[in-house]
């Protein structure tokens, strides 16, 4: 069973033309059943690493990728490329993602959302239950629930202090 401990790249990008078919090669290790076509190149190229000459195999990458994300994958992480190394692996939604454009997004693990916006905005200001809460103080709380959907992300403030950035939570 895959878990968020799993977390990280599976696949570096130094293996440039061959990612796709190691994709392949990891979603079948996991239960994915690929389509007739690939095994049809399979039997016609002899081993999988010999299909990175088949024209189609990034297509069936993203259908095994989209597979692991819908049957492998844990709440709140996703199989896909890191956004900045290009590593292929299992990542937490948020690592996809920066701010303006977070609403909408989840569910995350709280502990990597508390992680996340401590790195990238530790001066947040998160909205709650009805409630504002400094991130920085949100864990030590004890107040967030396992899962957290971000609901909306803005800024506000006024002219006569630092604007400040806030961002909308609820319970995944």
């Amino acid at each position: 069973m895959i878990t968020k401990a799993n977390a990280g790249p599976w696949i570096d990008s130094m293996e440039g033309i061959r990612i796709s078919s190691m994709i392949v090669e990891k979603a079948i290790s996991l239960g994915y059943v690929p389509s007739e076509e690939f095994y049809g190149a399979l039997a016609e190229f002899g081993t999988i690493d010999a299909l990175v000459d088949w024209e189609w195999i990034s297509d069936e990458a993203d259908d095994a990728e989209t597979w692991l994300n819908d049957h492998v994958a844990p709440k709140g992480y996703y199989f896909g490329m890191h956004p900045d190394q290009g590593d292929w692996g299992l990542y937490s939604t948020l690592m996809n993602h920066d701010l303006g454009d977070l609403s909408g997004v989840g569910p995350v693990e709280s502990n990597d959302f508390v992680d996340w916006f401590m790195e990238v905005r530790p001066d947040a200001v998160v909205i709650f239950e009805g409630m504002e809460w400094p991130v920085s103080e949100m864990r030590e709380e004890g107040i967030l629930p396992e899962y957290v959907e971000i609901t909306r992300e803005h800024w506000g403030g006024s002219r006569s202090k630092m604007v400040d950035y806030h961002v909308e939570i609820e319970r995944a």
